[in-house]
């Protein structure tokens, strides 16, 4: 589950990196480390959560990684 709310529009100190571009850095990171057999799904959350990536086998990671990148910061957080 990454957060992509307004804040994570906030510079990562001594970087030229957003928290989400970091963030969704070490999600691609983390897909690209598993086998294609293996389950993997990635789910945003801002205003609501919302599936980026469907759980299902790591079939296609250059696939998955594209929609993970296209996550942006956007609204605000919102908890029940």
């Amino acid at each position: 589950v990454l957060d992509s709310s307004g804040s994570m529009n906030a510079p990562v100190l001594g970087t030229v990196l957003t928290q989400q571009q970091v963030a969704n850095r070490g999600a691609v990171e983390a897909v690209a480390a598993l086998d294609r057999q293996d389950l993997v799904g990635v789910i945003e959350f801002a205003g609501r959560a919302s599936w980026v990536v469907p759980l299902a086998p790591n079939a296609d990671p250059a696939a998955s990684a594209q929609r993970i990148e296209s996550i942006a910061p956007r609204g605000g957080t919102n908890l029940p």
